[in-house]
């Protein structure tokens, strides 16, 4: 019985603990990590073997996915060179 209490006031807990407001300091963090991953990904295309308008075209997906939250343009585009390309970088 001790163990029942115990887990039902943990569960208790857990379900009506309210999340704490988010510390400005985690979004910077996470930020930058999202940042430095981008500019990697723009750096990784500008030094593909592509033609220029193919990653020209690639990066702005990419940028418009983020600003309109919608990665099916991207993957399209993705799909279209790797037909183009035939899988080669």
């Amino acid at each position: 019985m001790g163990i029942k209490k115990q887990t039902k006031s943990i569960l208790a807990e857990i379900f009506e603990s309210k999340p704490e407001k988010t510390n400005i300091k985690v979004l910077e963090s996470r930020a930058e990590h999202v940042f430095t991953s981008m500019f990697n990904l723009i750096e990784s295309i500008d030094n593909a073997e592509w033609d220029q308008e193919d990653k020209d075209d690639l990066i702005k997906r990419i940028l418009l996915s983020v600003k309109n939250k919608d990665t099916s343009r991207f993957k399209k585009a993705v799909d279209r060179m790797d037909k183009k390309y035939d899988g080669k970088s």
